[in-house]
C-alpha cells in the first residue's frame, strides 16, 4: 500500500488497513475527540474519532514527521535518565 493509493481509498476501506496493515504507534485525547496514529508502509495515518460517539470523523495520512509533535510531547523519556 502507497501513500497515494491510500489517499484514494473510501472511509471505510482507510480504516481496515489502518486496522490490518497498521502499527499502532499512540494514542491522545484532545476537547473530546481520541485521536490514533498508526504507520503503514512508511507513511502515518492519523484517525480522530469523537470521544462520546467513538465514530471515525477523518483521516489524515503524511509521509513526513513533521506532524508527529503532538505525539512526541506526551512520551516519557525518564527512563532514559535512570540508566
Amino acid at each position: 500500500m502507497t501513500f497515494r493509493q491510500f489517499n484514494y481509498l473510501d472511509q471505510d476501506s482507510k480504516e481496515l488497513v489502518c486496522w490490518q496493515e497498521g502499527v499502532l504507534l499512540a494514542e491522545r485525547k484532545v476537547r473530546g475527540f481520541t485521536y490514533h496514529l498508526y504507520q503503514v508502509s512508511g507513511f502515518y495515518i492519523e484517525i480522530q474519532y469523537t470521544t462520546s460517539f467513538n465514530t471515525t470523523c477523518s483521516f489524515n495520512a503524511f509521509e513526513t514527521t513533521d506532524k508527529l509533535d503532538p505525539y512526541l510531547r506526551a512520551i516519557s523519556l525518564k527512563w532514559l535518565h535512570e540508566h
